[in-house]
């Protein structure tokens, strides 16, 4: 089923890109075409040739894991398609095309009681043990990355993967916010950098912010590196020691496998 039908109207209501990814050409929209919203991510014909590689790579990513659940549904356009249509900014080559998803938004974590935030994270974690087993890193994982589709969740936003032992081809362009301390030391992205993503958003799910706060990139080095792993509420310490385990400052110390962590969290659910 197609998302969008380039031959009718599109209505481009809102850019949801920041403005420093304005200006360096990559662009996010809400669309809307017979009352039905879509999300649409190009970048422009003005972007740096890196912008428009890492963007040709995530849409080789989509069509590479299309068949996996935890790939949301989408569509790709290419440019000789949608030369017609008038879009706000010039398209360099191809759209991406996503159905409007229910965002995992600060507002709908705080209305959850605890367990369904734990069977949400399950799911999160699933979502990334797959892409393990199929030898990838997602490289950039964070809360605005999952979303809902029904009661599954879907993993978005490929740009950043890259093969499990080999990252070599890719310029690490992660968040800092969800950095392992190692990646802020110039080591390659690994299992235990997406496992260490994870656990600064299960942080985010039990607490509604995130374990460490900062204003610039030296600043998240330091929270990341040298700063202990907050403690939960006193509801939520009985996953402390797996919160610990994610957010070890040394690989070594954390999970070693998305197995692993699975496996810790059906211990507390039975428990």
């Amino acid at each position: 089923m197609r998302l969008l039908d380039l031959h009718q109207p599109i209505i481009w209501q809102t850019c949801l890109s920041t403005a420093f990814m304005q200006h360096m050409g990559q662009y996010v929209y809400v669309v809307e075409q017979h009352g039905q919203p879509c999300i649409v991510k190009f970048v422009s014909d003005t972007a740096s040739i890196q912008l428009q590689q890492s963007f040709t790579h995530e849409l080789q990513q989509y069509i590479r894991f299309q068949r996996q659940d935890f790939c949301p549904h989408f569509q790709i356009e290419h440019a000789q398609r949608f030369r017609q249509i008038h879009s706000p900014v010039s398209i360099a080559s191809a759209m991406l095309i996503l159905p409007y998803y229910t965002t995992l938004s600060k507002q709908m974590i705080q209305a959850m009681p605890l367990d369904k935030k734990i069977i949400i994270f399950r799911k999160i974690c699933h979502a990334v043990h797959d892409v393990h087993e199929l030898g990838w890193l997602h490289a950039d994982l964070k809360i605005q990355h999952f979303v809902m589709d029904q009661e599954q969740i879907k993993l978005l936003d490929f740009a950043q993967m890259s093969r499990i032992g080999d990252s070599s081809d890719l310029t690490l362009n992660a968040t800092p916010a969800y950095m392992a301390p190692e990646l802020f030391l110039g080591e390659k992205v690994s299992v235990q950098s997406d496992i260490y993503a994870l656990g600064v958003i299960f942080f985010e799910l039990l607490m509604q912010e995130k374990p460490f706060m900062a204003r610039n990139y030296q600043s998240w080095a330091g929270q990341h590196c040298q700063k202990a792993v907050p403690l939960l509420d006193h509801s939520y310490l009985i996953y402390q020691n797996v919160l610990d385990a994610m957010l070890a400052k040394h690989k070594k110390n954390r999970f070693s496998t998305m197995n692993q962590l699975i496996i810790a969290l059906n211990l507390i659910k039975k428990s």
